[in-house]
């Protein structure tokens, strides 16, 4: 299935598309942060538990637009 999702995020980047990436995309992209880095059409929309993942995964990075090159992260939690 994830082999299915990175030709998916692949062909994506290559058109030029937005991304939304949530739950099992954040999972697949988490120790694969080269799939989206510097691609600046894609959005990260993790939780609580996933945004805690992922900042252990970037060794505390900060997930701003800016720095991380790319993606913007959008923490939708109280």
């Amino acid at each position: 299935m994830q082999t299915c999702a990175r030709v998916a995020l692949d062909v994506a980047k290559e058109q030029g598309m937005f991304l939304v990436l949530d739950a099992d995309a954040l999972y697949m992209v988490g120790p694969h942060l080269e799939l989206i880095k510097g691609y600046r059409r894609a959005v990260l929309t993790p939780n609580v538990v996933e945004f805690k993942r992922l900042s252990e995964q970037v060794v505390r990075i900060a997930f701003t637009h800016a720095t991380f090159g790319g993606p913007a992260f959008v923490d939708y939690t109280p």
